[in-house]
């Protein structure tokens, strides 16, 4: 690796890219599946859910507000009721 014509963005990539090639090398690749909300319980129904949930954790931590962490404590029970209903009923 030569110095004297790169900058440290390039040479900074070039470490990285050796790191990576040297891990691979050593501990192998292994393609892993993707979460993907496919499965046969998934619905529209429990997606709104789902949500409606990340939008109230998305508002408890722009507001602090201390009605927030009740509301998201409330949906994730709910979501997880749900989902643990659905899987039951299949």
């Amino acid at each position: 690796m030569h110095r004297e014509n790169k900058n440290a963005k390039e040479i900074y990539q070039q470490v990285k890219t050796y790191i990576h090639e040297a891990a691979k090398e050593a501990l192998g690749y292994q393609e892993t599946q993707k979460k993907t909300q496919n499965q046969e319980w998934w619905s529209n129904d429990l997606k709104e859910l789902v949500k409606e949930k990340k939008n109230a954790y998305q508002k408890w931590l722009q507001t602090q507000d201390q009605q927030d962490p009740i509301i998201y404590s409330h949906l994730n029970r709910t979501v997880k009721r749900e989902v643990t209903k659905i899987k039951n009923e299949m």
